[in-house]
């Protein structure tokens, strides 16, 4: 029975050693955020805008992560640095193709409030005609909004 006792207490000394407590899963950064990241919230991605002005809700802060699916299917990650103070805004942004590489990447990219907008799908993102973009920032009837169409869909992944 002393065996027993001593091997018992001797096992929970081990296990209460090699327990860390209730650490909590390690904060992913932007950079970490992958392709198949994107791809599992996809059920949330809409074609609604995402808006700066809303009265209960001001979207647009540092750090800030939007997930977006393009309108030809490709998969990519946005995060807000700054709103600077003429409403642009300073942007880390990512498309990934099929694979999960990079087919853009920006760093510190001006998105210019305008009534501008760009194609997603190209790793030049050119300013298109909008019947074709993917995405703009743009102002109507004084709301700034993140606007995806033509079949392009995004989420407001991380506040």
């Amino acid at each position: 029975m002393k065996h027993v006792i001593l091997l018992v207490l001797g096992l929970s000394t081990i296990l209460f050693a090699s327990c860390n407590g209730d650490d909590s899963a390690p904060v992913k950064t932007f950079a970490d955020y992958t392709r198949a990241d994107v791809m599992a919230e996809e059920t949330k991605l809409t074609s609604e805008e995402i808006p700066f002005d809303a009265a209960a809700v001001q979207n647009f802060k540092a750090g800030y992560i939007i997930f977006f699916k393009t309108s030809s299917g490709k998969f990519g990650k946005i995060q807000v640095l700054e709103v600077k103070a003429n409403s642009d805004l300073l942007l880390n942004l990512v498309v990934f193709d099929a694979n999960g590489a990079k087919i853009l990447d920006k760093a510190n990219y001006v998105l210019v409030l305008s009534a501008v907008y760009y194609d997603l799908d190209n790793s030049t993102m050119p300013i298109v005609d909008d019947a074709t973009a993917d995405f703009g920032w743009t102002e109507l009837m004084g709301v700034k909004t993140l606007n995806f169409g033509n079949g392009a869909k995004a989420f407001l992944f991380k506040v």
